[in-house]
């Protein structure tokens, strides 16, 4: 679902939720969680980088400067995603679930007359938040003695880095 409110050509609103149920309608056969023989069904199972919820709000605000033709701009924004499995290999490993987590940006721009150029600064993830987007077996696991160390099935995993808080600028100029 995606909304806007635009009250006046200075100020909107939007948003954008998604709900996704995705599962598994038949797996019989998926592979394993680490050091076990066999397979496992996954039927009914969720699938890897499919979080049940996910979103964005932006909140936008503009006004022109006066007779100069040129305009300020400034952009909020939230976006969100629901737990999720993020492990390379589609076995369900609660080792590769991750937390649910939002992030927060901006950006403030200033345009010159007919919008022919623009200056702009932004930030990414302004509150330094820290998630896990991506986990991966580590190479070799069971020959480092890696595997069910903590519970049947588990093993060593590396985890990808979040993007960290970022602030940049940008110009464009159109001829």
């Amino acid at each position: 679902m995606d909304l806007t409110i635009a009250p006046s050509r200075d100020f909107s609103v939007s948003g954008s939720v998604a709900y996704l149920d995705s599962k598994f309608t038949d797996f019989k056969t998926a592979s394993n969680l680490p050091g076990l023989p066999g397979t496992q069904d996954l039927t009914g199972k969720p699938n890897t980088f499919s979080p049940k919820w996910s979103g964005n709000v932006a909140v936008d605000w503009g006004t022109d400067l006066g007779q100069s033709g040129m305009r300020l701009a400034v952009n909020g924004t939230m976006s969100f995603i629901s737990s999720q499995f993020v492990g390379t290999v589609n076995d369900n490993n609660p080792q590769s679930l991750a937390a649910p987590y939002a992030l927060l940006g901006g950006r403030i721009s200033l345009s010159g007359n007919d919008d022919r150029w623009t200056l702009s600064v932004f930030a990414r993830n302004l509150a330094n938040k820290h998630y896990r987007p991506l986990t991966v077996y580590q190479p070799l696991g069971a020959a480092l003695g890696l595997n069910n160390t903590v519970f049947p099935g588990s093993t060593a995993n590396r985890v990808s880095a979040s993007e960290p808080r970022m602030f940049g600028a940008a110009a464009t100029y159109r001829f």
